[in-house]
C-alpha cells in the first residue's frame, strides 16, 4: 500500500489548517499533505488560528489540543459557535488519548482523532 491510498478523504480539502506549537509536528504534517497536493498554512497557537481562519476559512483543520493559552478545545468550541465558521471539518492531533478527551473532543466539534507521535 503506498502512503497516500490511506489518505483518501483528506485530497477532497485542498486547503488544510494545522495549528499545533510544536514545529517538529508542523514540519511533518506540512510535508505530508503538500505530498498529496494541500496546500497547507501552519499556526503555533490558537489565538493566531482562530485570526486566520476569520481572514481566509481553511476547508479542514488538524488541531492539536494541548496548547499554551487557547487549546484545541476552546478554539474548536468558538469555531462551532460561529455560523460562518462551523461547518469546517476538525480533526485533532493530541497525544491525550483517554475516554474523557475524546468525548470532549467530539463535544466540542471534532470529527476524529489522530494520535500524536503520529507517523506518515
Amino acid at each position: 500500500m503506498n502512503k497516500t491510498s490511506r489518505l483518501t478523504n483528506i485530497e477532497n480539502y485542498s486547503r488544510v489548517m494545522v495549528v499545533d506549537d510544536v514545529s517538529t509536528n508542523l514540519k511533518i504534517i506540512t510535508a505530508i499533505l503538500a505530498e498529496i497536493g494541500c496546500k497547507v498554512e501552519c499556526q503555533k497557537d490558537g489565538y493566531a488560528a482562530i485570526e486566520a481562519i476569520k481572514n481566509c476559512p481553511p476547508d479542514l483543520l488538524l488541531l492539536d489540543i494541548d496548547m499554551p493559552g487557547m487549546d484545541g478545545f476552546a478554539v474548536a468550541s468558538y469555531m462551532k459557535s460561529d455560523p460562518e465558521l462551523q461547518g469546517i471539518p476538525i480533526i485533532y492531533l493530541s497525544a491525550l488519548d483517554s475516554e474523557a478527551d475524546k468525548i470532549k473532543g467530539f463535544q466540542s466539534g471534532g470529527i476524529d482523532f489522530i494520535p500524536k507521535p503520529f507517523f506518515p
